[in-house]
Formats: C-alpha cells, structure tokens, sequence
C-alpha cells in the first residue's frame, strides 16, 4: 500500500523543499506524473508559492474551489502537479507555470499565460487505422492522420490541437535535463541524438535530443525563465 507521506530527505531531487525542516513531507498520489517531476499540489502552495501555512489551510481552500491546475478545479491536496502545468489562483487572479530551474529543482513562475504545452513521447496505431499520440502529461490525443512526430510539442484546448511546435531548426526549446538544464534557446541544428541550440547568450551548445522540450517556433510561445 502507498503511503500518503515520505521522509523529506528521501523527496525526489528536483523537489525545491526544505529538507531538514521536518521528518515527512505529503507524497504525491499516482496520477498523470511520475513522483520525481511533479510535487504534490499541496507542497507548490505551501513551500513554493506560500499562500497556505499548513495542510490544513490548503484543505480549506481546495474545498472552497479557491485553486485549479489547467483550469481544472482540484479537490485532493496529493494531486501532482508536473513540469509546465498551470496553477491558478482565481480569488487573487494568480496564476504561475512549474518550471525547472538551472539547478534542475521544480520552482513556480509567476505568468498571465495559460496555454498548457504538452510534449509527444509516444504514438501508437489503434484500432480503426486513428493514430493515438502520448503526451508528457500522461494525456492521449487521438487523430485521422499521422502528421505530428515524436518529440513534437503541441498546446490541446477542449481535446483538439490548438497550436503544434516540430523539433527542427529554428524551434526554440527548454531543456528538461542534462548540466544544462533549465536554460533554453533556439536550435541550430539536429545531429542525429544531438542538438545545437543557441541560448540568449549567443552560446552554441551540444546536448541530447531527448532533453529539449519544443515550446515555441524561433520565439518561446510561453515563459519558462
């Protein structure tokens, strides 16, 4: 049986929390992320964005419908919330974006945007010849056409793909891991399992393919940093 806690010192390593303040931290409950890249809703309102003090503030304002993730209202306070989901703060019009920072630990930015960009690790041909795409965020897509290709991005509004990103030149991506994570940049060029990305530097960097995470054409289409 999963229990609803873990000790603090053993929490995932991206988990931005004190360590050493108290024996126990909530544990996420099994859902669309895996333990090590989300943390409990509870956990981002409490040690990330301090808008509750204790568990139990946050109970009061789930109960009250007071906080949604991807504009879905949450009731349990061991939801995971994962990389690029939304939380929104309707009392207080908040709304901030997980993201990973350069030390690869889960942080909440403050934004005005929305959109939920989602990363295509998968696709699978099912019954009746539909092609069903497998997103980051555990969410399935399914489409008449084989037109998007893994490690895509796209933003999915009421089921039906709203905007689509190609991991090609140009594309400008967030790096989810390796030494270089949280940084971002704009491709240069795909060689083979490597890319080169250009970061707002003006550095040309070499990293693995399946760290960069599409979020925009030349330009990033949300803010991550």
């Amino acid at each position: 049986m999963i229990k609803n806690h873990l000790k603090r010192i053993a929490a995932p390593k991206a988990w931005n929390i004190l360590r050493k303040s108290a024996a126990f931290v909530t544990r996420s409950k099994p859902g669309k992320h895996t333990l090590a890249d989300s943390l409990p809703v509870s956990v981002v309102l409490r040690d990330m964005i301090s808008i509750a003090d204790t568990v139990k503030e946050v109970k009061y304002l789930l109960t009250n419908k007071q906080v949604l993730v991807n504009g879905k209202v949450v009731r349990d306070h061991r939801m995971p919330v994962g990389l690029l989901d939304i939380i929104e703060l309707p009392s207080s019009k908040e709304c901030f974006r997980l993201v990973l920072n350069r030390k690869g630990k889960l942080a909440a930015l403050s934004t005005k945007e929305k959109d939920v960009v989602s990363k295509i690790v998968n696709k699978t041909l099912i019954r009746g010849g539909k092609i069903q795409l497998q997103l980051n965020d555990g969410c399935n897509v399914l489409l008449d056409k084989d037109q998007y290709k893994t490690g895509d991005s796209i933003v999915v509004d009421k089921k039906k793909i709203k905007e689509h990103f190609a991991l090609a030149p140009k594309a400008y991506i967030f790096l989810t891991g390796g030494k270089h994570i949280g940084d971002a940049g704009v491709v240069e060029e795909i060689l083979g399992s490597k890319i080169l990305y250009k970061n707002k530097d003006k550095e040309v960097i070499e990293t693995e393919k399946s760290y960069a995470f599409v979020i925009g054409n030349e330009k990033p289409s949300i803010s991550v940093q």
